[in-house]
């Protein structure tokens, strides 16, 4: 009875217990205190009980509270007075037995404290501690010290005997005032929780807050409706239910075990683990809220790349679904990338569970972006649907050279890139035919030349030439004679096959030839204001073509890095980049193999001197490996194809392969150090009617090519012809 109450509520009940003792002492002493002092001996008795059971003992590990008892009360005895004349006899016998039990208490618990640090819990130790705790309770060795001060006191006076024996059962053995006490706290415990019928039994807790039940009124279990349980310390907590499920012939709800407690420490009417409605709705789940709920409980097989966690019924979740998990007081990220359905066996029955897996996209820092947690955690932690319009609090503002490439797929979160690290490492966008990814080219593009990066275009489409139009971009590329003559020369070479020693000789006296006037262009445009520049093959009906003039190019630009010395950022962005950079392993013609081992040695150097690529390709299978493996970031839409796949498997893990090849128009992974995120990103690019409408009129009508009066190797009226 007492050892469940507080210390509070124990100061209370020594405070009435002395006072009515007091009263007790003053009604059998005629209302004088200090005349009766002498006679006050069985009242300083009943204040030491008091003091040991209720205030001191609670702070003694047992035995320890068995011997201080066990030495007061064999103080009390010998300090009893002389044995009255009319009950001598009982008075000496008490006395002995009293002293014979006190000292053999102080025996058997000092030899317990002793054994039990020197050899630990024992057998003997075990049963000498138990036989001294029970016969150091306060009732027991109390009883006879406080008889002996009766008797001695009231010898003559009968009815003041009775009447301080039975106030000494009442105290010791009912105790009124603890069930007062504990009667008054589950009043107002009831008042306060306004707890209604029982719901069932705990059946056990999951670590840290996942509460199984088996419940005796399953109709009454109503998900998000608090209940109240007494938990194994005693005291009572709220609960959240979750969902209730039939499991081996019995229905068991799970619910969520809040931080809220109830503040009185026997709140609930019955036993350990019972379960009870509550009208007190005051009580949440940290994180929910707002739109917000629990969708599942971390389980087995998560990672710091990965979280598995098991789907609650009826929960909305889906491929790209962002979810949240507090790990070490974090606010996490994750993106659900893939499920799975599996089997549980319950009592030799097998039950299905649905799980999910998430990649971790980190936690929100100031500026908005996203940084890698480097823990997982912990089993049955509650994986919380993350709100849909979920944006970063940013005090702090991005940097300048952020481009915003979408949003977090599933919520409003802005996704960035740093364009500086995309110009200066290479980065790649890959995707199949309408995926997007030459919107979000132009969007890098375009984000590029306002932070005055210097951005040359390969274009095999046209989509360029018109869309970029507004940007003014100079036009670069051979003339028409120029091109005439590469054709003739590649055609030769072909029609000759082994035998065109001369041929070739020719092709590589005219790229020498040409080189000077390369450059020069090269040079005129990096010095001019402009920041764009435009490089097609309308006029290239070789394929070869094409991958040599931009092997001539882009080796001439490296010449101008590296003798320029110029901190002049260059970009060059090559669409269809499998025409120009394709394969070659396996075999391939001499001179395509040549030119795509030079461009390959470009991506190597080019960062030394300031000059990236961003490669742009539908056939992720074809494009030069050795250029391809030196892009830091990666873009990457829907793909279908199986040995782009393979590739990619190298690059992502094998849940975001999964994804690729169902990924919606406009959602692509951003992977690499260009993009403002520790973790791949699912990015989805916001629907943009001008954007939309725009690529329409593009293929409807195409802008002319533009050619200056000065192109390399033509004259005004193959400029004028260019222009036609």
């Amino acid at each position: 009875m007492t050892s469940k109450l507080s210390q509070s509520q124990r100061a209370i009940a020594l405070l009435v217990y002395s006072v009515s003792a007091v009263g007790l002492f003053l009604f059998l002493e005629g209302g004088s205190l200090t005349d009766s002092m002498g006679r006050s001996g069985w009242l300083i008795i009943l204040i030491a009980y008091w003091l040991l059971t209720l205030i001191s003992a609670p702070w003694y590990r047992p035995p320890r509270d068995a011997l201080s008892t066990a030495v007061a009360a064999g103080i009390a005895i010998y300090q009893t007075g002389p044995s009255p004349e009319l009950y001598a006899n009982v008075f000496d016998s008490l006395k002995l037995i009293g002293l014979l039990l006190a000292s053999s208490t102080i025996l058997l618990s000092g030899f317990a404290i002793f054994d039990l640090a020197a050899r630990g819990r024992t057998q003997e130790s075990s049963k000498t501690y138990l036989i001294a705790d029970m016969l150091g309770a306060g009732e027991v060795q109390f009883t006879i010290p406080f008889t002996l001060s009766v008797l001695s006191t009231y010898n003559d006076t009968l009815s003041a005997i009775v009447m301080l024996l039975i106030f000494w059962v009442l105290v010791s053995t009912i105790k009124p005032v603890e069930r007062l006490i504990r009667i008054a706290a589950l009043t107002i415990s009831r008042m306060l929780t306004t707890v209604g019928p029982k719901l069932g039994t705990i059946a056990r807790v999951d670590a840290p807050n996942l509460v199984r039940v088996s419940l005796d009124k399953p109709d009454r279990w109503k998900k998000g409706l608090p209940v109240v349980a007494r938990m194994a310390d005693g005291h009572g907590a709220y609960l959240v239910p979750l969902f209730a499920e039939l499991k081996d012939h019995e229905v068991v709800g799970t619910a969520y075990l809040t931080e809220k407690r109830i503040l009185t420490n026997d709140p609930l009417p019955l036993g350990i683990g019972s379960v009870y409605e509550t009208t007190d709705t005051d009580a949440d789940i940290p994180g929910v809220g707002n739109g917000t709920e629990i969708i599942g409980f971390a389980i087995e097989g998560s990672s710091i790349e990965s979280l598995v966690f098991e789907v609650l019924p009826n929960s909305k979740v889906q491929r790209g679904t962002l979810v949240n998990v507090k790990i070490q007081e974090q606010l996490v990220y994750y993106q659900v990338v893939e499920a799975r359905s599996t089997e549980e066996l319950i009592a030799g029955n097998p039950s299905g569970k649905t799980v999910a897996i998430c990649n971790q996209l980190g936690r929100i820092t100031e500026q908005g972006y996203l940084e890698e947690h480097r823990w997982i955690p912990d089993m049955n932690t509650p994986v919380v649907s993350a709100p849909a319009d979920l944006t970063a609090q940013s005090p702090t503002p991005p940097s300048a050279n952020d481009l915003v490439i979408g949003e977090v797929v599933g919520s409003k979160l802005p996704a960035r890139a740093d364009l500086n690290v995309l110009s200066e490492l290479h980065c790649a966008v890959l995707g199949s035919t309408g995926s997007g990814k030459t919107e979000l080219a132009f969007d890098i593009i375009r984000g590029a030349v306002d932070r005055g990066i210097k951005v040359i275009c390969v274009d095999f489409t046209g989509d360029y030439r018109s869309r970029l139009a507004d940007l003014g971009p100079t036009p670069l590329g051979l003339g028409g004679e120029d091109v005439r003559t590469l054709d003739e020369l590649l055609f030769k070479i072909d029609i000759k096959g082994f035998r065109s020693e001369n041929e070739k000789i020719d092709l590589k006296k005219f790229k020498e030839e040409k080189e000077t006037s390369v450059e020069a262009e090269i040079n005129k445009f990096i010095e001019s204001g402009e920041n764009l520049a435009l490089f097609d093959f309308d006029q290239i009906s070789n394929s070869k073509g094409s991958v040599i003039c931009v092997e001539l190019y882009l080796t001439c630009l490296m010449n101008w890095a590296r003798n320029s010395h110029s901190e002049q950022q260059v970009l060059v962005a090559i669409e269809e980049a499998h025409l120009v950079i394709p394969e070659t392993a396996g075999g391939s013609d001499w001179d395509v193999k040549w030119a795509t081992e030079r461009i390959g040695q470009i991506a190597l150097q080019g960062r030394k001197y300031g000059v990236g690529l961003l490669l742009v390709s539908q056939r992720t299978a074809l494009v030069s490996k050795t250029i391809l493996s030196q892009c830091h970031t990666i873009f990457c839409f829907k793909l279908i194809d199986k040995t782009s796949l393979q590739y990619l498997e190298s690059v992502v893990s094998q849940d975001l392969i999964r994804a690729l090849p169902t990924l919606p128009k406009r959602n692509f992974f951003a992977i690499g150090s260009g993009v403002r995120g520790d973790r791949p990103l699912w990015v989805e690019v916001p629907h943009d009617p001008e954007k939309e409408k725009a690529s329409r009129d593009a293929r409807r009508k195409p802008v002319p090519r533009g050619r200056s009066a000065t192109a390399v190797g033509g004259d005004e009226a193959t400029a004028a012809d260019a222009s036609a």
